[in-house]
């Protein structure tokens, strides 16, 4: 099976290379690819490949062998970044762990080759502008696949590719009267955190039919988005969804920022004053158990009620000590590769280690497997995929600016909820893509003035073309 899915996503990258040529392959390759489930790979020793990765690798190969394919090796902040992750990475694992011939594979696989991808297949606005309806027409079919699977409990990849494994959570849950819809990941907020960071594509497709750039049915395109988070019944990928748009408000209206920054201060004043009621609200949401009937976990020196809302707001208190004991370097990945940890806990109360095993909280897991430096490696890549996008915003005009702003807000807010959730390869890949896209664009602003402003008919246009869509040389 997995195979025969790399076999037909090697069809997809040899046509549209053909098409459009190898970075259009590249993007395209690697957008269809999310529509396989994640749990179709292939044991290569002691690498699991799965479908992303393999055809990641092949079309990057390809694309360095393509004639007259470029390669930009000047670093920008988010490459320096994300090396040091990899080295602290690196370090940690041998380390703890020992020096194996996989580890640095296995490195460069898991952070490296989704970010290195990103940045091949998109180094222009001209390569966006092509890869968008790609990415709307993907992003369509998993929320269509994500509303079918949650009105009938059906999941097709089940029947299709084999049951997914039972080590997230049960199958066929519900919540608000629909089945928690999975699609190809693992979990129904997998789901939706994937459908948050495409949601930029859309945005740029429907402000291009707008303007009369693309075809009108794309003012629509944004509905889906919504559908489909409506199908996952995630919280999370809701509010992350709402960070992204108010940040991306933030990005879009700087004539704005001062009031829409005392609007984000207010809401949080408004937060912690409402602290207790909103927790009430969210674990109303969660489900409709009687909470007399949930388990008793302990907390620090005292048993308090569990709940899936609350679950998050115990994980720091649980895991502390080993926070603590993590240090600087961590634990490494062997110890913090599967649910539960392999490391000691402050208690030894049953429930509360049954019950509080995940951790989810994606700071609080990068800490404990990479210490203190792998986590301020991370929040530095974070920081630096952000000012990125800031600063693409300013150099590029409407519907670009746009864009740009809710492709920097969709990672942002997606990084913001990782308070709540880890970081899997069933949306961490697109995360590191899309991180990868801002690099990108930023060094294709610099080499190629991508970014230069001119003016059409309907105001100012990017370089790459004039608001009719017909090509037109950089100033």
């Amino acid at each position: 099976m997995w195979l025969g899915c790399l076999l037909l996503l090697c069809g997809v990258l040899i046509a549209a290379t053909w098409w459009r040529g190898p970075q259009f392959g590249l993007g395209c390759a690697v957008i269809v690819s999310l529509l396989a489930p994640v749990w179709v790979d292939w044991n290569a020793g002691p690498l699991p490949i799965d479908l992303r990765t393999a055809i990641a690798v092949i079309g990057i190969s390809a694309y360095c062998v393509y004639p007259g394919s470029r390669v930009n090796l000047r670093l920008v902040p988010a490459d320096v970044a994300l090396i040091a992750l990899m080295l602290a990475n690196l370090a940690t694992d041998t380390y703890n762990d020992g020096f194996t011939w996989a580890l640095p594979l296995r490195v460069y696989g898991e952070w490296g080759i989704p970010y290195v991808a990103g940045r091949l297949a998109i180094q222009s606005l001209d390569d966006a502008r092509k890869l968008a309806p790609i990415v709307c027409l993907v992003l369509a079919a998993l929320a269509i696949w994500a509303l079918a699977e949650a009105t009938t409990g059906v999941n097709p990849a089940n029947a299709i590719f084999g049951e997914r494994p039972d080590d997230f959570t049960n199958k066929h849950m519900q919540r608000f009267g629909l089945y928690r819809a999975e699609g190809p990941t693992r979990h129904s907020i997998y789901l939706g955190m994937l459908l948050v960071l495409l949601s930029p594509w859309v945005v740029y497709q429907s402000l291009r039919a707008w303007r009369h750039e693309a075809v009108g049915a794309w003012l629509i395109a944004p509905i889906f988005v919504l559908g489909g988070l409506v199908a996952s019944t995630a919280r999370s990928p809701m509010l992350a969804l709402a960070l992204a748009a108010a940040i991306a408000l933030w990005y879009c209206l700087p004539a704005w920022r001062r009031w829409i920054g005392g609007g984000y201060l207010a809401a949080l004043l408004l937060l912690a004053l409402l602290w207790k009621p909103a927790i009430a609200l969210l674990e109303r949401l969660e489900d409709n158990r009687d909470s007399r009937a949930r388990v008793k976990v302990v907390v620090g020196n005292e048993r308090v009620e569990y709940s899936g809302t609350r679950h998050r707001l115990y994980l720091l208190p649980v895991y502390a000590q080993a926070m603590r004991k993590a240090g600087a370097f961590g634990f490494g990945t062997y110890l913090t590769a599967q649910f539960p940890l392999r490391i000691p806990l402050a208690t030894d109360d049953a429930a509360t280690r049954i019950a509080m095993m995940f951790v989810d909280n994606h700071y609080i897991l990068i800490e404990l497997r990479l210490g203190y430096v792998g986590l301020a490696c991370f929040v530095a890549f974070v920081v630096a995929v952000a000012i990125q996008a800031m600063r693409l915003v300013n150099r590029s005009s409407a519907p670009e600016s746009t864009f740009m702003a809710a492709l920097g807000s969709a990672v942002l807010g997606v990084s913001i909820m990782l308070l709540t959730v880890w970081l899997p390869q069933d949306f961490g890949f697109l995360y590191l893509w899309t991180a990868g896209t801002t690099s990108g664009l930023l060094l294709g602003g610099r080499s190629a003035g991508a970014f230069a402003q001119t003016s059409g008919r309907h105001g100012a246009a990017s370089a790459y073309g004039s608001s009719s869509g017909k090509p037109r040389m950089a100033v």
